[in-house]
């Protein structure tokens, strides 16, 4: 552990690695993995979208274990790993447009009224990929890895799965009322500071459907939803309140600009702390986050260029 009891989380997010499309994805993954080294982080978590889609996340993910493996990391008590958008969907960043347009049409089979849904197959392997790096007492689903509440040292970690379960969805996420439930139920202790850490922010978006983005669009405002919607966002704002969560990181917005914020709606002004470009998505530096958490007081952030 980090000096004077503080412990040190390395935060890596949306890496969107696919070996065989875009190799420069790789190489950027294995120098934000090698930063964190550096950084001498206590521990390691990715937030999301460590894949660019689920075919990379099937074909990649070995090599990517292998890698992790190698640097010392690939151990519960150094890494964990939450799931995104990208890593269950067929909804690639990389490739020509031929290449996104097969991705995308792979997305498509799975089609109902309400729009594709998530493969099982692709949720249980990644579930099955992330399972390592838990032990069965962080498990708070019989079948599933996520959610989970792990401790490390004296921070207790809990992540969620938030990505939607249509791409219909769009983008945003979700705080579904099953992982609220489980999530409330684990067991705190009474020294422990508390960490979640999701993919999607913690802010409560106007947007919900694809329609409301044509809406945006007709109006000469084009925004996307990437953050909660208000039933969504009022529940996770309750938890953060009640579980007394001492700091989010997250991920899923490939800003360019340094992202920390008070959670709005919680009475504990609960931070939080977003890296979206450890891939190098935008054209600023990419980087990695570091939250520091201490026994006792506030915790820290910042972030470290790649």
């Amino acid at each position: 552990m980090s000096s004077a009891g503080t412990l040190r989380l390395a935060v890596l997010s949306d890496q969107h690695i696919d070996t065989a499309i875009s190799p420069a994805s790789w190489t950027l993954a294995q120098a934000a993995f090698a930063a964190a080294v550096r950084a001498k982080a206590d521990h390691v978590i990715l937030v999301g979208d460590t894949f660019d889609c689920a075919t990379a996340m099937l074909r990649d993910r070995e090599v990517v274990e292998r890698h992790l493996r190698t640097l010392g990391l690939w151990h519960r008590d150094r890494l964990t790993i939450v799931p995104g958008n990208h890593d269950m969907f067929h909804t690639p960043h990389h490739g020509t447009y031929l290449q996104r347009a097969l991705e995308l049409a792979r997305n498509a089979l799975s089609f109902d009224a309400r729009g594709p849904v998530r493969d099982p197959v692709n949720e249980s392997a990644f579930d099955e990929w992330a399972r390592p790096l838990t032990r069965a007492a962080d498990r708070l689903h019989d079948r599933r890895s996520f959610p989970l509440r792990k401790v490390v040292g004296h921070v207790a970690l809990y992540t969620a799965d938030t990505a939607p379960q249509r791409t219909m969805s769009c983008a945003n996420g979700f705080w579904r009322a099953d992982v609220d439930e489980l999530l409330r139920a684990a067991t705190p202790e009474a020294d422990e500071r508390r960490v979640l850490a999701i993919h999607h922010p913690p802010k409560p978006s106007r947007q919900t459907s694809v329609g409301d983005v044509a809406r945006s669009f007709r109006a000469g405002r084009l925004t996307y939803p990437v953050a909660f919607p208000p039933k969504d966002f009022a529940r996770l704002s309750a938890f953060l309140d009640d579980a007394s969560i001492d700091a989010v990181v997250c991920g899923h917005i490939h800003t360019a600009k340094r992202y920390r914020w008070t959670v709005h709606g919680t009475a504990a002004k609960v931070p939080a702390c977003m890296v979206g470009r450890t891939g190098g998505l935008t054209r600023s530096a990419p980087v990695i986050g570091v939250l520091s958490v201490p026994k006792r007081g506030a915790v820290t952030w910042r972030e470290i260029a790649l």
